[in-house]
């Protein structure tokens, strides 16, 4: 049986309302530090107030591991903050974008990039087979 803490009272919920609230919630957060991470700073400015407010809980209600867990969290999050700043070098879970490989419109994308910048050299009086991918086939997917 799990119970909802609101202003005007403890509500009891049955395991699977409780369940269903948690997941719920869970999904709500993770959208809107999805939305904030578009604008430098917001996710991570966020989250460390969130983290320092539950390190105070945690130690408040007498629970070391938790507070040590928000407080190191809070830390790497300061960390990272630095360079999620504007301008931002580096964003929340960009890691599968900085793997090279190139998926879907992206791969279109820089199939034109490529090209444009192939179609410069040209114009420029340069040769465009320079080793830089010019008249090069790209790859056995294409």
């Amino acid at each position: 049986m799990g119970t909802l803490w609101l202003p005007f009272g403890i509500v009891p919920l049955s395991d699977v309302l409780s369940l269903l609230f948690t997941v719920v919630w869970i999904v709500g957060i993770t959208n809107a530090f999805n939305l904030l991470d578009g604008i430098d700073g917001a996710a991570a400015g966020t989250a460390v107030f969130a983290l320092l407010a539950m390190f105070v809980t945690s130690v408040t209600l007498g629970q070391p591991m938790v507070a040590l867990l928000a407080v190191a969290l809070a830390g790497a999050t300061l960390g990272f903050l630095t360079f999620n700043f504007a301008p931002a070098r580096v964003y929340l879970g960009g890691v599968g974008r900085q793997s090279g490989r190139r998926h879907g419109p992206d791969r279109a994308a820089a199939r034109r990039r490529g090209a444009a910048r192939c179609a410069r050299r040209v114009r420029g009086g340069r040769s465009a087979a320079r080793g830089d991918g010019c008249g090069r086939a790209a790859g056995p997917a294409d």
